[in-house]
């Protein structure tokens, strides 16, 4: 018998369900908002009743149909990934009501899109306010003429529970289609409203009961569906054997008739009248099978049983009729029960392992099961992608008769398959990202929901690995703000879960886990999507009250919230947060490490060392971040470089920050070539992911590589092109970051012009000040970068300053010079607030230049003697010795190298001024003494300096300005080698020096001049 031949389950008969089809048509047209919430057991019909009531409310109950009444096309599944999201739900109710009447909605879809293309929260936040208030203008305008509603699967929504989320109240946003349904869209409700609702018994009637208190015009019944009556059995049963007639199957309709005039008492009994059980049943009645010997029992015998009993025995017996019927049914109907997020050609192919001649996967074949199995009631078709499931009641059956009941060989070998086949597909997916720009956004959705199921079949097959991929791909959605994703990952793991508990599947510690998963996400979502780390803090202080006492068996989750403590900590930056971020982040280190110690024997342990990787990649991340703003650059090198490391073998998104990060503390320490290859590789993998805000970041690391390397003019143009992809996206720290990167480029060209190239660009000193005063002002919510931004504004403005002294324009210098001394004496104490020295010191150093332009000795002693002070004094040489003490151990990579590059600007101020003195010298003795005392000064500026790196951008802009001084100033060349070796004697420093070193290339050897 071929799958064609299975008639008797294709459609199953509408049959009573009279004064509930009644009821809801008494309704339409009444006015109000009404809400028939419909209750009842797997398999009773619910569905179909639902179908029936939408097809009335078409037609009308006589043939016509209501003047103006809007009625969906088909019911809502909330079970369907595709209304896991508020997104999501409205543009599925846009469908089934007609997207004619939604314009403004579908602009404003539109709007989202676009938004979530460029990648930008704040934007995409903005645009799905505006999107559900068109949303609800448009529906609420069709509701004067009536409107008609269907969502079935009700129940699912139960699972979505967060006793967290409730405790957080009602400033908490709404994450889910569901959520959206119950909170925001049947409270909204006005209007001539019949709202049809279907699920399994749940919790569900008391929240529904509550919104009757929100909504006065909400009007709700509740009617539970029951089975079949005897009579609405018999009635079933002549429904088929009439259509079988009518086929000219005489032979199945007289054993279909025969039954149910003779044994419909019987068949109700063992069916329990449930509306699957009896397609079932009439199928194995209508084609002659064996059937089960149940049905030879009187009625006195079946009364006697107990009537689970009877009805499992029977379900039993109908599932096996309906896997030993020929292939292919039975062998598709079993390949189905598998696959719960629905069936394609490809995936039924690969679980069924149906291979052509040559060994591929016959796709052809496979799709001809499908097209066939969809004739079934048993089965449903997915209109949006042509899917193929099964009624979920027979999922349930099959699982509990069937699946659970396999060899673990064939479990695992199905399981396998199925993800194989998702790796394969979100791998192609990415691929045609590169491909097709122009649909982009259609593929990335696609890959979200491919990875969505990918991790539902995970956690069926082992929860613990299920929880470790979702755990992955939370981080990835959140780290790359996502909220699409983060919504759908938290529903998904959330109606599983729920599923899984029902079934009492052993889940080992993934439940207690994925809750305090639960509750640590909501700080994230305020930390990295609202900008808040003062209400984050107060979340995770609500999370460690409500678990400390368990925190010694959360393991991982307990480190997971230590993590984001730290985060938060670094964002708020007052007082002492860095050092304690450091303490915290040194814990997760110390759990992950111990989880990675054990060896991965098992699912449970695969999967904490999962999640551990992730976790450790995430904190040495932020430990560089520390280490690079406390100038420990070898340090963050070290932890970035480790972060890439783990998060290109998890191939996480978070790789693109941390290359940017490591390719920037690569430059700074003289490693250019390094960094350039580094920021190559951020930029692709932005460019891949499609992430605006990212690429644009990527791009400003790449000017600074370009700035350090003195391609200055590179650097700007490569801004200009950054600046374009953030022009429409309020990212204000993108934008603040790559006006900082422009100011410094400005000034940095300005430097290396010859005098006629300056008159020609003098524009350039006015392109400074307006980037400048951009990034000070886009950046003044981030305390570091505000901190950076001061810094260079003030420089900035002392450059100029100094141009339009020489121009004689007086006023406008020192109305500069004053904005220069009110940003470095800001940012010293800004400085000072976070706890960072060397940039304190920085700031007091510029200063003491900016006194030293100005002629105000005075205030050039008090600036570096403020300066040195807020050195450690192991940072110093000391008065003879050839390197300050934290060279002279083992800790030299630890050191926070920027100190040294400010004292070699202090040094070098220094210099300066003793080299000013020497034209004002008495004597030749004391002309002398100064040059001495400046060759000194500049021996030890150098020699800071190279304690940074052998050659980097700070040392050689140091050595080009020394360049032009010394010719500038015409200086005795044989008299500054022969002190430059004295000092060298002096101090006890190697030979050559690398003063010595820069004489000796600049000028020629000290021989050559004796």
């Amino acid at each position: 018998m071929g799958l064609i031949e299975f008639h008797g389950a294709r459609r199953i008969p509408f049959i009573g369900r009279e004064d509930l089809l009644a009821e809801a048509e008494r309704r339409i047209g009444r006015g109000g908002v009404h809400l028939l919430y419909f209750q009842g057991e797997g398999g009773i019909g619910k569905t179909a009743l639902l179908d029936a009531i939408l097809d009335q409310s078409r037609r009308g109950r006589k043939g016509e149909a209501l003047p103006g009444c809007c009625v969906a096309s088909e019911l809502i599944d909330l079970d369907a990934i595709e209304v896991y999201t508020v997104e999501g739900l409205i543009q599925k109710i846009v469908h089934v009501l007609g997207t004619w009447s939604f314009q403004e909605t579908e602009k404003a879809l539109t709007a989202l899109e676009q938004a979530r293309l460029a990648g930008n929260v704040e934007t995409a936040a903005a645009q799905t306010k505006a999107l559900e208030n068109a949303f609800r203008e448009e529906l609420l305008a069709l509701t004067d003429d009536g409107l008609v509603l269907a969502f079935d699967s009700l129940e699912v929504l139960e699972y979505e529970r967060d006793p967290f989320q409730e405790e957080l109240g009602r400033e908490a946003p709404v994450l889910s289609g569901g959520e959206w349904l119950l909170r925001s869209f049947l409270p909204a409700l006005r209007g001539n409203v019949l709202v049809l609702l279907a699920g399994r018994p749940s919790g569900l009637v008391d929240r529904f009961e509550a919104l009757q208190e929100r909504n006065p015009h909400l009007i709700l019944r509740l009617f539970a569906v029951p089975a079949f009556t005897v009579e609405e059995t018999t009635e079933y049963l002549k429904a088929v054997a009439q259509a079988e007639a009518r086929r000219g199957e005489t032979d199945a309709a007289t054993r279909l008739w025969t039954f149910a005039t003779g044994r419909s008492e019987a068949i109700h009994l063992l069916t329990g009248g449930r509306p699957i059980l009896l397609a079932l049943l009439a199928e194995a009645i209508g084609r002659g099978w064996s059937l089960p010997s149940l049905l030879d029992s009187t009625l006195e015998e079946l009364r006697l049983r107990d009537i689970e009993d009877r009805q499992e025995e029977m379900e039993r017996a109908l599932i096996a009729l309906v896997q030993q019927c020929p292939a292919p049914i039975g062998n598709t109907l079993r390949a189905l029960a598998w696959l719960r997020k629905g069936a394609t050609p490809e995936l039924l192919a690969r679980v069924m392992d149906l291979r052509t001649a040559r060994g591929e996967w016959d796709v052809y074949t496979a799709t001809g099961y499908l097209d066939q199995a969809a004739q079934l009631a048993l089965v449903r078709v997915r209109p949006s992608d042509r899917r193929v499931f099964l009624h979920d009641e027979l999922y349930a059956l099959l699982e509990k008769h069937t699946l659970e009941k396999c060899s673990e060989e064939e479990r695992d070998g199905i399981y396998s398959s199925i993800q194989r086949y998702y790796r394969e597909l979100t791998r192609e997916l990415e691929q045609r990202v590169d491909q097709f720009p122009a649909v982009a956004l259609s593929l990335r959705a696609r890959r979200r929901q491919a990875l969505v199921e990918e991790m539902h079949y995970r956690l069926r097959y082992s929860p613990p690995l299920g929880f470790a991929l979702y755990f992955w791909l939370a981080e990835e959605a959140l780290d790359g703000r996502d909220l699409q994703m983060d919504m759908l990952l938290r529903t998904e793991l959330q109606r599983t879960l729920g599923l899984l508990q029902a079934s009492e599947q052993f889940m080992g510690f993934v439940p207690r886990e994925a809750e305090v998963d639960g509750a640590v996400r909501w700080g994230i979502r305020v930390l990295l999507l609202q900008g808040d780390p003062e209400g984050a803090l107060h979340i995770f202080d609500q999370v460690r009250k409500r678990w400390g006492k368990q925190a010694g068996k959360l393991g991982l989750a307990w480190a997971h919230l230590q993590l984001y403590r730290a985060v938060a900590k670094i964002h708020r930056a007052e007082g002492n947060d860095w050092q304690e971020a450091r303490e915290l982040l040194a814990a997760v280190m110390e759990k992950t490490e111990e989880v990675l110690r054990s060896p991965p024997e098992t699912p449970v342990v695969k999967g904490r060392r999962w999640q551990a990787k992730v976790l450790q990649s995430l904190a040495l991340n932020y430990h560089g971040y520390l280490d690079r703003q406390q100038g420990r650059y070898e340090e963050a090198v070290q932890h970035y470089h480790r972060s890439a490391l783990l998060q290109r073998r998890l191939e996480m998104a978070a790789l693109v920050p941390t290359l940017i990060h490591l390719s920037g503390v690569m430059a700074l320490t003289g490693r250019v070539g390094h960094a350039r290859l580094l920021v190559e590789e951020a930029e692709r993998h932005a460019r891949r992911a499609g992430n605006t805000p990212i690429l644009a970041q990527a791009l400003n690391a790449r000017a600074v590589v370009e700035l350090v390397d003195g391609h200055h003019r590179a650097a700007i143009r490569t801004t200009d092109r950054a600046l374009e992809m953030v022009a429409e996206v309020p990212s204000f720290r993108v934008r603040g970051l790559i006006h900082l990167t422009r100011a410094r480029a400005h000034r940095y060209l300005w430097d290396s012009l010859a005098p006629d190239e300056k008159q020609r660009e003098a524009s350039l000193l006015d392109e400074m000040i307006k980037e400048a005063n951009q990034a000070v002002n886009l950046l003044r919510n981030s305390p570091a970068d505000r901190l950076d931004a001061l810094l260079e504004r003030g420089c900035v403005c002392r450059q100029v300053a100094r141009e339009y002294q020489r121009q004689g324009r007086k006023t406008e210098a020192e109305d500069l010079t004053e904005i220069s001394r009110k940003d470095f004496e800001r940012a010293a104490a800004l400085a000072g607030a976070l706890n960072l020295p060397g940039l304190q010191a920085l700031a007091w150093t510029n200063l003491g230049w900016l006194c030293y332009y100005r002629g105000e000795l005075e205030g050039i002693e008090e600036a570096l003697y403020s300066a040195y002070t807020a050195l450690p004094k192991d940072y110093l040489f000391p008065a003879q010795g050839p390197l300050p003490p934290v060279a002279q151990n083992g800790n030299r990579n630890e050191a926070a190298l920027p100190y040294w590059n400010t004292l070699g600007k202090a040094e070098m101020l220094k210099a300066c001024l003793a080299l000013d003195q020497a034209p004002a010298a008495a004597d030749d003795r004391d002309r002398v003494a100064c040059i001495r005392e400046a060759v000194k000064h500049l021996t030890l500026s150098l020699a800071y300096d190279e304690l940074v790196a052998d050659d980097y951008w700070g040392l050689r802009r140091a050595e080009e300005n020394l360049h032009r001084r010394i010719l500038e100033d015409g200086l005795n060349i044989r008299m500054l080698h022969q002190y430059a070796q004295r000092v060298a004697q002096e101090q006890g420093l190697t030979q050559p020096t690398r003063f010595q070193q820069f004489l000796n290339r600049i000028f020629g050897p000290a021989e050559l001049w004796m």
